[in-house]
């Protein structure tokens, strides 16, 4: 009954091209299976270093250790790339007392911060540092390459108020 509906409605030529088509579609897929079979898994095969987590217990918190240095250099970074992309965002880290003295509008911050990259900040990088512990809290004295001075106050990891 099929075969009657078919031949009713579709011509000779259809049934020809309707063939080639399936048999092209069979070869694609057999290529993209061998394609996708043959390659060779051992190369993806992650092997975890066991030695070196072997004093931990599953789902225990394994502690990472950041440089001092490196610390520096990623909270100088981020500031470069707030004062560039987000500038509100940027006058949210400045230090409350200073912000009320020296930057009582974000205009007068973006000025400074316009200066800043004009100065040739956006080039610069972390020179020389200084740590100073104070209150419980850590202070970065940070100079940069063409001599600015930046000041990153730390209450704790990534939690930092900023004077410019």
């Amino acid at each position: 009954m099929m075969e009657r509906y078919l031949s009713d409605h579709m011509k000779k030529g259809d049934f020809k091209l309707l063939g080639i088509a399936l048999i092209v579609l069979v070869l694609i897929s057999a290529i993209i299976y061998l394609a996708f079979t043959s390659s060779n898994d051992d190369e993806y095969v992650f092997t975890f270093p066991l030695e070196e987590t072997a004093n931990y217990a599953a789902n225990e918190i394994i502690p990472i250790y950041v440089e001092e240095e490196e610390l520096v250099q990623n909270y100088y970074a981020e500031f470069i790339n707030l004062i560039v992309n987000d500038r509100d965002n940027a006058y949210s880290y400045v230090k409350s007392d200073v912000k009320e003295i020296d930057y009582p509008t974000i205009e007068l911050f973006n000025n400074r911060m316009d200066e800043l990259i004009a100065s040739g900040i956006l080039e610069s990088r972390v020179e020389k540092y200084r740590k100073d512990e104070q209150d419980g809290k850590t202070i970065y004295y940070v100079t940069n390459t063409n001599g600015n001075r930046i000041t990153f106050i730390e209450s704790s990891i990534m939690n930092y108020e900023i004077i410019v």
